[in-house]
């Protein structure tokens, strides 16, 4: 069984309205689906998520790094 590390960086809170609330829940979903199927979940290796506000938006950083190669 291969493992991954999830490291949460500089999360700041960040007030939204309830849509986007619905539509960054939907985002992170289905980043963290591809990565179990695809990506640095599914290969032994990490990943880096990052969350600010910037001029009153939301700036969401998601970095996968594989310890395996990764199929293109």
């Amino acid at each position: 069984t291969s493992g991954c590390t999830i490291e949460l960086d500089d999360i700041e809170p960040v007030l939204v309205e309830r849509a986007q609330a619905d539509a960054v829940a939907l985002i992170v979903g289905e980043l963290a689906m591809n990565s179990t199927k695809h990506g640095a979940m599914n290969h032994g290796g990490a990943i880096s998520v990052r969350a600010q506000e910037n001029q009153g938006k939301l700036l969401l950083t998601w970095e996968e790094t594989a310890v395996q190669p990764v199929a293109q």
